[in-house]
Protein backbone atom coordinates (compact mmCIF):
# COMPACT_ATOMS: atom_id res chain seq x y z
CA UNK A 1 0.00 0.00 0.00
CA UNK A 2 2.84 2.39 0.83
CA UNK A 3 4.45 1.91 -2.62
CA UNK A 4 1.18 2.93 -4.26
CA UNK A 5 1.07 6.06 -2.12
CA UNK A 6 4.70 6.84 -2.93
CA UNK A 7 4.16 6.43 -6.66
CA UNK A 8 1.04 8.60 -6.50
CA UNK A 9 2.99 11.24 -4.57
CA UNK A 10 5.84 11.09 -7.11
CA UNK A 11 3.37 11.41 -9.98
CA UNK A 12 1.82 14.43 -8.27
CA UNK A 13 5.26 16.02 -7.79
CA UNK A 14 6.13 15.45 -11.47
CA UNK A 15 2.80 16.97 -12.47
CA UNK A 16 3.40 20.03 -10.30
CA UNK A 17 6.94 20.45 -11.69
CA UNK A 18 5.70 20.27 -15.28
CA UNK A 19 2.89 22.67 -14.44
CA UNK A 20 5.43 25.15 -13.04
CA UNK A 21 7.60 24.79 -16.16
CA UNK A 22 4.56 25.43 -18.36
CA UNK A 23 3.63 28.52 -16.35
CA UNK A 24 7.18 29.85 -16.61
CA UNK A 25 7.22 29.36 -20.38
CA UNK A 26 3.83 31.02 -20.74
CA UNK A 27 4.92 33.88 -18.47
CA UNK A 28 8.09 34.48 -20.51
CA UNK A 29 6.11 34.37 -23.76
CA UNK A 30 3.54 36.87 -22.38
CA UNK A 31 0.72 34.42 -22.97
CA UNK A 32 -2.63 34.76 -21.28
CA UNK A 33 -2.39 33.74 -17.63
CA UNK A 34 -4.54 34.58 -14.66
CA UNK A 35 -3.46 37.51 -12.50
CA UNK A 36 -2.62 35.20 -9.62
CA UNK A 37 -0.32 33.05 -11.75
CA UNK A 38 1.36 36.15 -13.25
CA UNK A 39 1.98 37.49 -9.75
CA UNK A 40 3.38 34.16 -8.56
CA UNK A 41 5.68 33.88 -11.59
CA UNK A 42 6.84 37.46 -11.06
CA UNK A 43 7.67 36.67 -7.44
CA UNK A 44 9.55 33.50 -8.44
CA UNK A 45 11.51 35.45 -11.06
CA UNK A 46 12.36 38.24 -8.60
CA UNK A 47 13.38 35.89 -5.78
CA UNK A 48 15.68 33.64 -7.80
CA UNK A 49 16.27 34.78 -11.39
CA UNK A 50 18.89 32.08 -12.01
CA UNK A 51 16.53 29.27 -11.04
CA UNK A 52 13.77 30.88 -13.08
CA UNK A 53 16.03 30.99 -16.15
CA UNK A 54 17.19 27.40 -15.64
CA UNK A 55 13.62 26.15 -15.40
CA UNK A 56 12.62 28.03 -18.53
CA UNK A 57 15.55 26.56 -20.46
CA UNK A 58 15.07 23.04 -19.11
CA UNK A 59 11.85 22.49 -20.99
CA UNK A 60 13.34 23.76 -24.23
CA UNK A 61 16.19 21.27 -24.12
CA UNK A 62 13.92 18.36 -23.37
CA UNK A 63 12.50 18.97 -26.84
CA UNK A 64 15.75 19.89 -28.61
CA UNK A 65 17.66 16.91 -27.25
CA UNK A 66 15.78 14.73 -29.71
CA UNK A 67 17.33 16.70 -32.58
CA UNK A 68 20.28 18.79 -31.40
CA UNK A 69 20.72 20.44 -34.78
CA UNK A 70 17.50 22.37 -34.12
CA UNK A 71 19.08 23.91 -31.04
CA UNK A 72 22.04 25.08 -33.09
CA UNK A 73 19.76 26.79 -35.63
CA UNK A 74 17.75 28.66 -33.01
CA UNK A 75 18.37 32.31 -33.88
CA UNK A 76 16.88 33.63 -30.66
CA UNK A 77 19.51 31.90 -28.57
CA UNK A 78 22.75 33.72 -27.82
CA UNK A 79 26.01 31.85 -27.42
CA UNK A 80 26.15 32.13 -23.62
CA UNK A 81 22.71 30.67 -23.06
CA UNK A 82 23.53 27.87 -25.50
CA UNK A 83 26.44 26.69 -23.36
CA UNK A 84 24.51 27.04 -20.12
CA UNK A 85 21.67 24.98 -21.61
CA UNK A 86 24.10 22.15 -22.35
CA UNK A 87 24.27 21.62 -18.58
CA UNK A 88 20.65 20.48 -18.64
CA UNK A 89 21.05 17.97 -21.44
CA UNK A 90 21.16 14.28 -20.62
CA UNK A 91 24.42 12.49 -21.47
CA UNK A 92 23.00 11.07 -24.70
CA UNK A 93 21.99 14.53 -25.84
CA UNK A 94 25.52 15.85 -25.25
CA UNK A 95 26.98 12.88 -27.13
CA UNK A 96 24.80 13.78 -30.12
CA UNK A 97 26.12 17.34 -30.16
CA UNK A 98 29.74 16.73 -29.13
CA UNK A 99 30.67 14.04 -31.63
CA UNK A 100 33.88 12.02 -31.89
CA UNK A 101 35.01 14.26 -34.73
CA UNK A 102 34.64 17.39 -32.58
CA UNK A 103 36.58 15.73 -29.76
CA UNK A 104 39.38 14.83 -32.20
CA UNK A 105 39.50 18.43 -33.47
CA UNK A 106 39.70 19.69 -29.90
CA UNK A 107 42.50 17.24 -29.09
CA UNK A 108 44.48 18.24 -32.20
CA UNK A 109 44.02 21.93 -31.39
CA UNK A 110 45.19 21.44 -27.81
CA UNK A 111 48.24 19.54 -29.08
CA UNK A 112 49.09 22.40 -31.47
CA UNK A 113 48.70 24.99 -28.71
CA UNK A 114 50.97 22.95 -26.44
CA UNK A 115 53.58 22.62 -29.21
CA UNK A 116 53.56 26.39 -29.80
CA UNK A 117 53.92 27.09 -26.09
CA UNK A 118 56.87 24.68 -25.86
CA UNK A 119 58.45 26.20 -28.97
CA UNK A 120 58.13 29.70 -27.53
CA UNK A 121 59.67 28.49 -24.28
CA UNK A 122 62.59 26.93 -26.16
CA UNK A 123 63.13 30.12 -28.16
CA UNK A 124 63.11 32.18 -24.98
CA UNK A 125 65.66 29.80 -23.40
CA UNK A 126 67.89 30.05 -26.48
CA UNK A 127 67.74 33.84 -26.37
CA UNK A 128 68.79 33.78 -22.71
CA UNK A 129 71.76 31.54 -23.53
CA UNK A 130 73.06 33.79 -26.29
CA UNK A 131 72.56 37.03 -24.39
Amino acid sequence: MSTALNSKQEANERHQARKLERYILQYKANQALSKDVKQQMGIVEDQDPTLFEELSLKRKWSHVSKDPSKGLKDEGMNQNSYWSMLNHLPAKGVERIVTERILNYDKDTCDLILQKILMQKQQADLKKEFM
